[in-house]
């Protein structure tokens, strides 16, 4: 459903933005400027809440396509050279909405004792490799054959929401308030 990509460490990207089936979406992010002299490490966090997705996400299958759009770029498309590994230091969970309509998210439980720390910079000691799927194609790159046989990708069209640290003002506590 969602993705972080994830530079040196640092985050790069997040998304996809809403889409449907029929509209997936893509984003073109420049990493130059995040990049170093050397080695480099490009990481990414894929989830899909299955059933319990929110009811603005719209997918069929779990998946990352990464595409580089020139030479150099293409040392960075994701292939059978990419490392994976389930999490399971995340689980979601079915929030009780009393047989009430409910359009957003589950719950989510994070354990840190099953978090493998360090992830974004390289430390991924006895994870598989990725299982190559098809690659993606922009919708102006159809032939007009009739047949498609890769995602059909649209570019983001509206601007990635904004992420931010923000501090609280101050820390209020209320206590014997009970559920009306």
């Amino acid at each position: 459903n969602r993705y972080i990509l994830y530079v040196n460490g640092k985050v790069a990207g997040r998304g996809p933005a809403r889409s449907s089936l029929w509209r997936w979406r893509f984003e073109t992010i420049n990493l130059a400027a995040m990049l170093t002299k050397g080695k480099n490490h490009i990481a990414v966090k894929v989830w899909n809440m299955g059933k319990l997705k929110p009811v603005a996400q719209m997918t069929y299958q779990t998946g990352l396509i990464i595409q580089g759009n020139s030479g150099k770029e293409k040392m960075l498309n994701t292939n059978g050279s990419w490392k994976v590994t389930i999490n399971k230091a995340y689980s979601f969970y079915k929030i009780d909405h009393l047989g009430k309509y409910y359009a957003v998210g589950p719950g989510e439980k994070f354990e840190a004792k099953l978090h493998p720390w360090q992830w974004q910079t390289g430390v991924n000691a006895g994870w598989k490799n990725a299982r190559a799927g098809k690659n993606g194609m922009p919708m102006k790159g159809l032939t007009g054959t009739g047949l498609i046989h890769k995602q059909i990708l649209y570019p983001r069209e509206i601007l990635a929401l904004e992420a931010k640290k923000q501090s609280f003002a101050e820390v209020r506590r209320t206590e014997g308030i009970t559920d009306a």
